[in-house]
């Protein structure tokens, strides 16, 4: 589940604002095997969108489902004496209603400088594939983050996003705030 809240400044001083809970995802990754210190997997997620964002019609509302089929490779190691990993996602949405479909690459790296302190890194890219009234969308943001492990299996997330590159493609600021369960 995501929590979202827009905010819009019209130039004319109107403003808008909408808030709730955006969209819910539910995935699974199969691992496939590993080769050379790399681990393969599949990972299908649904996503059901809760709320509209926006008037473009290339914005989800509520209802609106995609599907997407993705990949991932993963690896681990250790620099300077700090457990590291890196992963690298690449997955296809088939978005239906009349939206276009979207392809998706992400990296994530990560080091724990200290015991129960994990840092991480995110770059997070997107671009709208198919017929849309006007030039496709494409947008990279970046994510930094911090995780602390309070318990056994149990951590908090807290970071930053912000969108460093986009055509045709709010412009986004925000704050993530997580609990990680390890099963």
């Amino acid at each position: 589940m995501a929590w979202k809240q827009d905010r819009k400044n019209w130039h004319a001083g109107a403003r808008f604002t909408s808030q709730g809970f955006s969209r819910a995802k539910l995935g699974v990754r199969y691992a496939l095997g590993e080769w050379q210190g790399t681990e393969f997997s599949l990972q299908p997620i649904a996503t059901v969108h809760l709320m509209r964002s926006g008037d473009d019609p290339s914005m989800p509302g509520p209802g609106d489902t995609d599907i997407e089929a993705g990949g991932t490779l993963a690896s681990s190691d250790t620099l300077l004496g700090m457990d590291i990993f890196s992963v690298q996602e690449i997955g296809y949405s088939f978005s239906g209603g009349g939206r276009p479909d979207k392809l998706r690459a992400d990296i994530t790296l990560g080091l724990k400088p200290w015991r129960n302190v994990m840092l991480l890194f995110e770059s997070r890219n997107a671009a709208n594939l198919g017929g849309l009234r006007r030039q496709g969308t494409q947008e990279s943001k970046l994510a930094v983050s911090l995780v602390y492990e309070v318990a056994k299996d149990w951590s908090l997330e807290v970071g930053a996003l912000h969108t460093v590159f986009g055509r045709n493609a709010l412009e986004e600021s925000g704050v993530t705030l997580g609990v990680w369960h390890r099963f």
